[in-house]
């Protein structure tokens, strides 16, 4: 992390905590509810940098924030089942590997700590927040279409030819 954003996530880090002990309430429903961060949202490369991950899809060994899947795992693997899921705790164990320098960012897909691991209430892990437009718009949504209308020209044959 560059300095200046190391700053910068740390003033964010210092706020977030300030507004969860001081906080702010909002009334739903006739309760009382406390305002905390549960998600951090925006594109995979943001994502992947504020919580500490790879940054670089196509080369990283360990391209998802979410699972232990290889690059091979992303393009053959399609039931979470089949891979490891992330946890705070694998996510730890990781980062202190890697500041002991046991291991390299190729062995967990993590580049450093997020600032963020700070917050009592959250991690980066727990983040399941994914990219609209790289992960559904330009990446299954077009596939998922295509194979529709295979579908239904070839093997409904909604559509005849004279």
């Amino acid at each position: 992390m560059k300095n200046y954003t190391a700053h910068v996530m740390h003033a964010i880090v210092a706020e977030l905590k300030e507004l969860h002990d001081v906080g702010f309430y909002v009334e739903m429903n006739g309760k009382k509810q406390h305002c905390i961060l549960t998600q951090v949202h925006g594109d995979n490369l943001g994502l992947q940098s504020v919580l500490g991950f790879v940054e670089n899809f196509s080369r990283a060994t360990f391209p998802c924030d979410i699972y232990m899947a290889t690059q091979e795992d992303v393009q053959t693997v399609f039931s979470d089942s089949a891979t490891l899921a992330r946890t705070p705790q694998l996510y730890t164990m990781h980062v202190k590997q890697l500041e002991q320098g046991l291991i390299t960012v190729n062995d967990c897909g993590i580049k450093r700590s997020s600032a963020l691991v700070s917050l009592p209430y959250y991690h980066p892990v727990s983040n399941d927040s994914t990219d609209v437009m790289h992960d559904q718009f330009e990446g299954v949504l077009p596939l998922e279409i295509k194979m529709l209308l295979c579908h239904l020209l070839y093997e409904v044959k909604c559509l005849t030819v004279t």
